[in-house]
């Protein structure tokens, strides 16, 4: 048999860390409630330990974030980050309006569904929808823009320095 090489599974993406980067880009205050706790969840049966499991605050809210606006007064949402292929963000709503804090929370807090997908352009970008106890209100990208701020770049990644050809920094004086 020939050897197999096989690659390295890359880990899923972090819809949260995308959708905190995109509020402080528009001026909110993003904090995570999204906890791992590697001491809970379902027991392994080779080791014996608990596998782990990744808990919201109150069983839904993934990030909470706080804006000032012009009169002084503060401004707070709460969010639920999720990739935006096949009905993902369908099923965030339904965990959603199904967890028993939520009637309480929404009068006082307001909650949007953040379900990322990738657009032609290749661009990130995010569906935004409301999450009420009435229904759901989809919330488009510009409109979110026209209410709560403007909209900035994408940060783009670094790229790699090129060597100096005087051979940098050190580099002896002759």
């Amino acid at each position: 048999m020939a050897d197999v090489v096989r690659k390295k599974r890359k880990g899923g993406a972090n819809w949260n860390a995308w959708t905190m980067a995109w509020l402080k880009r528009r001026g909110w205050t993003p904090w995570r409630t999204e906890q791992w706790n590697p001491f809970a969840g379902p027991i392994n049966p080779k080791t014996g330990k608990p596998i782990g499991v990744r808990s919201d605050l109150f069983g839904f809210i993934d990030a909470l974030a706080q804006k000032a606006n012009p009169l002084g007064a503060s401004s707070l949402i709460s969010t639920q980050s999720c990739a935006g292929a096949g009905g993902d963000g369908a099923k965030h709503v339904t965990k959603i309006l199904g967890c028993e804090h939520f009637p309480v929370w929404s009068m006082h807090t307001p909650v949007y569904v953040f379900a990322w997908r990738k657009l032609a352009s290749g661009r990130l970008a995010p569906r935004i929808s409301r999450v009420q106890a009435s229904g759901t209100l989809l919330i488009p990208e510009d409109d979110w823009d026209r209410r709560f701020g403007e909209r900035m770049p994408l940060p783009k990644k670094p790229k790699k320095p090129k060597p100096e050809p005087d051979g940098g920094l050190w580099a002896i004086a002759g």
